[in-house]
Formats: C-alpha cells, structure tokens, sequence
C-alpha cells in the first residue's frame, strides 16, 4: 500500500491525489478517530474531585489492600463477589473521594506538615511499638510488606492524612455540645413524676349484648376490606447459616483442649462474699471500735450498740471486682469468713468490714463444657464457611440445578412452604416469617414473580437465603360465612373501646374542670391509687407502658388517660402531681464525649459534602466495574 502510495505520488497529478486521499484521511481520523485517543487520557482516572484525580492503579492498590484485609479477618479469600456483597468498593469510592475533596482544600489553604512533625507521628503509632513502648522499625516495615507499600508512598500518605486532621480538627476540634442540649437531656433522663390514678376495667364498664344479623352485616359491608383473603405464595427456601454448617464440621479433642485453655476465664465463676461494713466519723472513733471487738463482744453487738440497721451495714454478695473502693476490696478480700478487718480508709470514710459468708471460685472443667465449647466451636467454623459454600451454591443454580437439587447434593436445609402471606404467616395465621430468614426475606419473596431465579438474600450476621416462587394465589374478597366470627369479635371489640374511650373521656372532662380526682372516681366507684416516682423510659407500677407515657405528655396537675390490659381495652385515668427535676450539674463524661463527638462528626460530613459539591465529583463507573469485576473488561 505505502509502495503504491510512493509510486503515485513521483507526477504532478498524483501529488494532487495522493494529498486529497490524506485530506479525507485526516478528517476521518478528526471526526471518529482522533478524538477518542484524547479521550482516553480521562479514561485512567476512577473519579475526578475538582481537580484532583483518583487514578485507576491507586483504586485499584486500595480496592486489592481491603480485600486483603478482610481476608485476613475472616481467615480466608474474598471473591468478587463476596467484596461485593460487603460493599468494599463504595465504602472505598466513597472515602477516597472525600479525602479527595480535603486535600484539594488543603492545597487552596497551603497548609503543609514538617518531615519531623510526620517522622514523629510514625514514631509514636502505638501499632509500631513493642513492650516497653519502644518504636521497632522491623514491625513497621512488616506492616509495609504486608501492605504492599514502600516507605516513601506511606510517608507520603501519612503526610496528607496529618493535613486533614489539621482540617478536621480546624472545624470540629474543639466542638463542645451546647449547654441547652445538655440541660435537655439532663431533663429527659432524670425528670421523675408521680400520678393520683384508677384504673376503669373494660368488664364493668363495656359489656356489649351480641351484634343482630343485618348490624353485623352493615359492619362486615363497612370493613370488608380488613377481611379480604391476604395474596399467597407457595416458595421452596434454601437455608445457609452456621447451624446449617456447624454439623458436619469435625472439632478434634486437641482442636478442644486448646479452645478450652484460651477461653478458661469464660469458665471461672469468680469467688463471692457476703460483706457488710460499719462506717465511723474519724479514724479515731474505728480504731477504739475495732479494739474492742473480740471473742465477746462480736460485730453484731457493736452495729447493735452504734444503732446500725441491716440496710446500713450490708454490701450484698459482691465479686472482687464489683467492689468499687479499692481499699475495701483489698481487706474484705483477704479475711476470714467471720473475721472482722482492721480500719480500712475507704472513700466514705473509716470503715470496718466483714465477711459473712464465703463462696469459693468455681471452675468448671473441660469435661463438663466440652459439649458446649464443641458446639460453640462448629458454629464459629460454620460462620467462617458460610461464604465458601455460598459460591457453591452459586455454582450448582448457575448450572441449572433447581433449589431442592442443590440443597440434596450440598447437604443444606431445604424447605417447601405450601402459603405464605406478606406479613409471614401462613393460612392458619401462624408466624413462619422468621423461621425462613425474617421480615427482609418474606419481603423478597413478595418482591420477586413467580418462577424467576431470585438473587440470594443476605441476613446480617446470619447467612443467606435462597428461594424460588413456586405459585401465587391472588389476593380475594372473603365472604361473610368464611370469617363470622373474625367479624364478630372485631365488631364487639370496636364497641368495647367505643365505650371505654367514652367513659374515660368524661372522667377526665370532669376532673380538667376542676372535681377532685378523688371524687370522680368515687363517684364511678372506682379505687384512687398513687403511683411511686418513675422515669419517663420506666414502668408505672404494674401498668402499661402507654400509661408512663401518657403522664410525661400531660401537664402537671392536669388529667389523662390511657390503655392498659393485656387486651388494650381497660382504662387509666390519672392526674400528675408531681414533676421534679433534680438541679443540673453536668452530664457523665461519656455523655458529653458522644455529644461533642457527634456534632464534630456532623459538622465535618457537612463540610465534606459541601466541598464535593462546590468542587464537582465525577466517577468512571467503567473503570470501577472492571476493577471489581461487576462487569466484563
């Protein structure tokens, strides 16, 4: 071609066709070649932030390190299709990007970080030190190895990490929760109330004569809906879990022995005893105490003499560990049942203790737990099989084998619904929902058309859940002989509470006008009762939740009512008379840690979000499928 080209181009007119060949050639290329080679140069970059790049080869050394790591945890290799279903990519995707947008910032703010500044912030990394506290340059280039990082790239992201934090900390640092959050709940988790009440039972109160049969018929024609016949589905359901597993799986007597020696302290019941201690004003008055203590004047007789009650004196039967003054523990701990302690200097005050009783430690021995540690040890096993065996059965449908064929070869539980509704009960109205998977499955299931191969349903921290819909049997009006009595009970139910609510409305009506409590219920018949001071999370007495909630939502020295019963149709009316809150101080340390932790975290995600926003995040989907293998290269 390139000889016929030369050739034709030696006279005058072939130069003229030979450049117009070139000419068309060249607009050719313009319009459909060229342009994708400059194209392509985008193409090597997961996702832009601004102006900053997440190269393909950086993703991917990422994306390979987490899946490295999970495997490390789960003490086996992750498929693709497992780093899938636990979401590495976009978790990943979804820092890098952040981070992305910060260091962008950083470079508008030039902020910057010393050698020595990230030298000693490598130093200091408590994962690099050994005994001692000392820095050991061989664990941190065995972190690096198992990395897949040299020393100059993780330098390099130490340094930009620091930068962040100098961000971070710019906007969040020092956040500190307000003092009205704090006040507020302060108020919501000691605020205590007490109520005046009388509880109004439905069978005094809501006796119903049964329904006619044309007033049960206008009723069924007014609700016919509630009684419609549910849509059924008839499914078969694969089970993979770690019970599932656990039985086939051999724990040897050494595998035992060495589970048993590493989990020793789970089988140790700690030793107990019975304590009680007498506490004095001064240290003077303990030692002349504790000096007259002997064979005939006994611990008894001088809580006796010192007007002590029992209450005064016990601890209760306390572990070590549950005795919270050290010094105490140290004494009670090293007595003799029986024997009075010396003077002991506890934070309340000089104390003198005694140990009633003594329970000595129990270990239970490997032959009495062997049972338990085997099981316990299968379904550990099974846990970690779990995602090997759910490629199997991947394998096994993806070569057309039906359900039931896979869970006969595979050994897996297997099991045939004849009908099931959407709520998870079948056509006796028994719950079955959760023993297929729970509420996420049955949802699936009632997601999906019948006979279509479904994707597998994951259950958090369970396993999966396979099934194929057999048949459905379509949703359809009942008539009013199939549900009678549905619809009688329901009917008498609704009159019931008709009437309760009725009932309890005027009471309170007429205790909100101004009647004493006292009166009203008089009047009805009824037994006033007080209430002990509860929490707005606690229960009143023995009383329905709905009551401990409906007083915390009425105002003081006003009435309300409320459902109680096991069947929600007695009554509760009540008056608050008491409302207190203990004064503010402050909040326990761990409180106003996660106050101030979660502001900082919402104020910085704000900012990340709006930094993203105001730079513009652009993602190669492309790349990243054929990085994670969602798609074909």
């Amino acid at each position: 071609m390139l000889t016929v080209l030369r050739n034709a181009s030696q006279g005058w007119l072939g130069r003229i066709i030979v450049g117009v060949i070139l000419a068309l050639l060249t607009v050719a290329f313009a319009i459909w070649g060229i342009s994708d080679v400059f194209r392509g140069f985008g193409r090597a970059s997961v996702a832009t932030i601004g102006t900053v790049e997440i190269t393909e080869e950086r993703f991917r050394n990422e994306y390979d390190r987490e899946r490295q790591e999970l495997s490390r945890r789960i003490g086996r290799q992750v498929t693709t299709e497992q780093a899938r279903l636990f979401g590495i990519a976009e978790n990943l995707l979804s820092r890098m990007t952040a981070e992305a947008a910060m260091d962008q910032r950083a470079r508008e703010l030039v902020l910057g970080m010393s050698d020595e500044a990230v030298a000693r912030s490598v130093v200091d990394d408590p994962n690099y030190r050994v005994a001692g506290g000392r820095f050991d340059a061989g664990a941190f280039r065995e972190w690096l190895r198992q990395n897949g990082m040299t020393e100059q790239t993780y330098i390099a992201q130490r340094r930009q990490l620091l930068i962040r934090r100098q961000i971070a900390e710019g906007l969040a640092g020092r956040i500190d929760s307000p003092r009205v959050m704090e006040e507020a709940i302060h108020r919501f988790q000691t605020e205590r109330r007490v109520i005046q009440y009388a509880t109004v039972p439905a069978e005094r109160f809501a006796t119903v004569d049964a329904p006619s049969e044309d007033v049960l018929r206008t009723y069924f024609d007014i609700t016919r809906s509630a009684f419609r016949a549910p849509e059924y589905r008839q499914v078969n359901v694969l089970v993979l879990n770690a019970e599932a597993l656990a039985g086939r799986i051999n724990v040897s007597d050494q595998d035992l022995a060495q589970a048993y020696e590493a989990r020793r302290s789970t089988y140790v019941t700690a030793e107990r005893r019975t304590l009680r201690q007498i506490t004095f004003q001064d240290r003077a008055a303990a030692t002349a105490a504790r000096e007259r203590l002997n064979a005939n004047f006994t611990f008894d007789q001088l809580a006796a003499e010192l007007g002590r009650s029992p209450a005064d004196l016990s601890l209760g039967t306390l572990t070590a560990v549950e005795v919270l003054d050290p010094e105490v523990r140290a004494a009670a701990f090293s007595l003799g049942a029986g024997v009075p302690s010396g003077v002991v200097s506890s934070r309340f005050g000089p104390v003198i203790v005694i140990a009633d009783a003594i329970e000595a430690e129990k270990v239970r021995t490997l032959a009495e737990v062997s049972a338990e540690l085997r099981a316990a040890l299968q379904l550990e096993r099974g846990q970690r099989e779990i995602l090997d065996m759910h490629d199997k059965v991947e394998d096994e449908r993806a070569s057309g084998s039906r359900l039931a064929e896979v869970a006969r070869k595979l050994e897996l539980p297997f099991v045939e619904v004849a009908a099931l509704d959407s709520s998870g009960r079948n056509m006796a109205g028994e719950a079955i929902g959760q023993t297929l998977g729970g509420n996420e499955v049955v949802a699936a299931i009632f997601r999906n058309a019948e006979g279509f191969d479904a994707d597998p349903v994951q259950v958090r921290g369970q396993g999966f859940i396979w099934f194929d819909v057999q048949r459905i049997t379509p949703s359809r009006e009942r008539s009013l002989d199939e549900v009678r009595q549905q619809v009688v009970e329901r009917w008498t139910n609704d009159q019931r509470a008709n009437r309760m609510n009725g009932f309890a409305r005027e009471l309170v009506t007429r205790i909100n006008a101004g009647r004493p409590i006292a009166e009203v219920v008089a009047e009805a018949g009824l037994s006033l009762l007080q209430s002990e001071p509860f929490a707005r999370s606690g229960q009143v007495g023995d009383l329905g939740a709905g009551v401990g909630e409906a007083a915390f939502a009425t105002a003081k020295d006003r009435a309300g009512s409320a459902n109680t019963g096991a069947d929600g149709l007695d009554r509760v009316v009540f008056v608050v008379i008491s409302s207190e809150v203990p004064p503010f101080t402050a909040l326990e340390d761990r409180i106003t840690q996660d106050l101030d932790r979660t502001y900082g975290d919402d104020i910085l995600g704000q900012y990340v979000a709006r930094l993203e926003r105001d730079l513009g995040v652009t993602v190669n989907r492309a790349i990243v499928n054929r990085i994670t293998g969602a798609t074909a290269p």
